[in-house]
């Protein structure tokens, strides 16, 4: 599952999708809640993603927590003046506001405060996101050259750059009446398996332009179209 969140500022308003990756179709998808913007996800578990909502635009550290249970696409508890920290297979760690910033857990299921807290700080799926390298560094010319000679372009600004399963993914911005951004995904042995323009006339640089998840190589293109390769 890939869960979506979109902004839209005009509205200005924010919303949610859940993607099933193997079946590549939504499960919901531009689901709103009643807060229209100032909420936005913090993690996953089990069949639940949570949503942080923010009850102070003035002080980041007032929240409240809302579990949604992406199957049934609907609420399944919701706590006040409580800021999430992590999460297990059965607990929710966090702190709650209306006790002196105390440390609790919370049943995963119900919400309810428990007395034996067990919670691991490790999260439930994994996402491999590139290397950040800037101009003036080592990495950043020894892939600028690389991709001098492979594309006939120069990079400027930033390269992202990630081994996965003896593939290369290079992300990089050339000057191009304003900025352009470029994804290249190369074997080992140089042999060139994709070449994608993500978006063109930028004012600046994004950062995770891609991330691979569950086998899927996964950006968006041209701010619109999410875009997904499975990397075999």
């Amino acid at each position: 599952m890939l869960f979506i969140e979109t902004r839209e500022s005009r509205i200005p308003q924010a919303r949610f999708s859940a993607l099933d990756l193997e079946q590549k179709k939504f499960l919901w998808r531009d689901h709103a809640f009643e807060e229209p913007w100032w909420i936005n996800m913090t993690e996953t578990a089990g069949t639940l993603v949570f949503f942080s909502v923010f009850q102070d635009q003035q002080s980041p550290d007032k929240k409240s927590l809302i579990a949604f249970d992406f199957e049934k696409c609907a609420i399944r508890w919701w706590r006040n003046n409580f800021a999430l920290s992590s999460v297990s297979a059965n607990q929710v760690a966090g702190i709650d506001l209306m006790m002196g910033r105390k440390n609790i857990a919370l049943e995963l299921e119900s919400g309810q405060t428990v007395n034996s807290p067990d919670l691991p700080q490790v999260r439930n799926f994994s996402i491999s996101r590139p290397l950040h390298y800037y101009p003036g560094t080592e990495h950043f010319d020894t892939v600028s050259a690389f991709l001098g000679s492979k594309f006939d372009i120069i990079p400027v600004s930033l390269i992202e750059y990630l081994e996965y399963n003896s593939m290369v993914f290079i992300s990089c911005y050339i000057d191009r009446d304003g900025l352009a951004n470029f994804l290249f995904v190369l074997r080992s042995d140089g042999t060139v398996l994709l070449e994608e323009k993500l978006d063109d006339q930028l004012k600046g640089i994004g950062l995770d332009t891609f991330f691979i998840f569950s086998g899927y190589l996964i950006f968006v293109k041209n701010k619109t179209r999410l875009v997904s390769y499975k990397v075999v």
